[in-house]
């Protein structure tokens, strides 16, 4: 079917990155190519004397499909923004859509002054511009106090925070820097008098908070868009005039569990002066919802702490060698500071 490495699955899971369809080949179905992503080099190229019936190809930025001469497309869908190409005798059949998805003018004259200027007869000649409102992307930063990933009433936002608006580039996987911000006092930022593309907002780290986890909840307007390590949100493609206010991001103060294991001399359960012998080597076990979430044990004055704990409420078990007590029950002071 090809002479290029076709890597990938052809229905929802990994594309090939480019194609080529040898002669007489019958493509059928729409789920046949569902998407077509192409960085050129080669792109998709079929034919000659092949059939594509109710197929769907769409190829994103620098896309190219090339269909060979005899070819025959009946309820088609081509779709491609850097080039369409078809060769000689080719029959388009019923309900079928071919169409390069880059802008153009809307204006007769220039669009027929787009299509020479892109065509090989242009020479270098400009594009003339193409009128595209401009899109908004925003908009909130805030203190998820309880850890939870969801706007609670009397969280407050968060300031000072830098936010950085990236352009996405496809088939290279890489993101280009378009604009930077930083959140006010409010914790809200926005970014507007951008062209409609496709977006990824970064979330800068904030000394003393940790970010939340992400897309809690049912309501894309009350969660947190992003990710816990990288900081960056998920892709939003925007078109033109449209606007997104629904980018948002919550951080928390993470807190510190402390206490001591010590000799209970006389059994009574109360720290009573003089019963200051701390016990080393006491394994604690740290429970939430009676998992247990991490484990220590205590130094040579008796201490332990679990450091960077997330908002909520825990639970901890105490495991002492008989040995060590030689007998005798032992008391753990706790205390739990949050930062």
């Amino acid at each position: 079917m090809s002479d290029s490495a076709c890597a990938g699955h052809w229905l929802d899971g990994e594309l090939p990155k480019n194609v080529r369809i040898g002669t007489g080949t019958v493509i059928q179905g729409a789920q046949s190519f569902k998407r077509f992503h192409s960085h050129a080099e080669i792109g998709l190229e079929i034919g000659p004397d092949c059939t594509l019936d109710n197929v769907h190809f769409a190829a994103g930025p620098a896309g190219r499909i090339v269909i060979g001469r005899c070819c025959y497309l009946c309820a088609a869908i081509l779709l491609a923004e850097a080039e369409l190409r078809f060769g000689d005798y080719v029959m388009v059949g019923w309900n079928t859509v071919i169409a390069d998805t880059d802008f153009h003018p809307l204006d007769p004259a220039l669009r027929v002054a787009d299509a020479v200027a892109c065509s090989p007869r242009g020479k270098g000649r400009a594009r003339p511009p193409v009128e595209r409102q401009p899109v908004t992307i925003g908009d909130y930063v805030w203190v998820d106090a309880d850890g939870d990933g969801i706007q609670d009433n009397g969280e407050i936002g968060l300031g000072g925070v830098q936010v950085i608006l990236y352009q996405t580039n496809s088939g290279l996987g890489t993101l280009t820097a378009l604009a930077t911000n930083t959140t006010s006092a409010s914790g809200a930022y926005l970014f507007t008098n951008q062209l409609p593309n496709s977006f990824v907002v970064g979330f800068g780290a904030v000394s003393g908070y940790t970010r939340t986890s992400p897309y809690q909840g049912t309501n894309s307007a009350l969660d947190s868009n992003a990710q816990v390590g990288s900081g960056l949100s998920e892709v939003c493609t925007l078109t033109s005039g449209q606007t997104n206010l629904t980018v948002d991001a919550g951080y928390y103060q993470p807190a510190n569990l402390s206490g001591t294991v010590v000799l209970d001399l006389n059994a009574n359960g109360v720290p009573d002066a003089g019963e200051t012998t701390g016990l080393s080597g006491v394994l604690i076990s740290l429970k939430t919802n009676g998992v247990t979430l991490l484990t220590t044990t205590t130094d040579s004055s008796g201490n332990y702490s679990f450091a960077n704990l997330p908002p909520g409420s825990f639970n901890w078990s105490r495991r002492v060698r008989i040995s060590t007590l030689a007998m005798r029950p032992a008391r753990a002071s706790n205390s739990v500071e949050s930062r």
